[in-house]
């Protein structure tokens, strides 16, 4: 089998995918000015894993595992992809678990803070104002 054929077929332990997110892996919370909403702006939430197109098997391997997410090259960044799941639902229940059982070292602090706040996002408690300004907090803080 060529070395190519191999890397085919590579399926990545958990703890690698884990170790992987640590290095490459970015949990954020953007905020964005968004006029229909109630405070005039957006709590969106994002996890994505960035790969040169060498390792874009890694994520296919993210994607494979997670069963959520797309793969696609960067905007103005050739040779560059991302893995990127930003629906909530996904975020909540298939990203957060991942990480829950796998844990991060480097990233764990923004892993927690990013859980935190999707579960208050999940509960509602952004339509308060005063909540709203703790997670933008939060989410600037990180």
């Amino acid at each position: 089998m060529s070395a190519d054929n191999q890397q085919e077929t590579v399926v990545c332990s958990d703890e690698y995918l884990a170790g992987f997110a640590d290095a490459e892996g970015c949990f954020n919370i953007s905020l964005k000015n968004e006029d229909t909403t109630r405070f005039g702006k957006t709590l969106d939430p994002v996890f994505h894993v960035t790969q040169h197109w060498k390792g874009k098997k890694v994520l296919e391997e993210f994607r494979r595992r997670l069963e959520c997410g797309v793969i696609f090259e960067k905007h103005g960044q050739p040779g560059i992809w991302l893995f990127h799941v930003n629906r909530n639902h996904d975020l909540l229940e298939k990203v957060i678990p991942f990480f829950d059982e796998h844990k991060l070292i480097t990233k764990g602090k923004d892993f927690e803070i990013f859980k935190e706040i999707m579960i208050a996002l999940e509960q509602k408690k952004h339509s308060q104002k005063d909540a709203f300004k703790e997670f933008r907090k939060l989410a600037e803080a990180k």
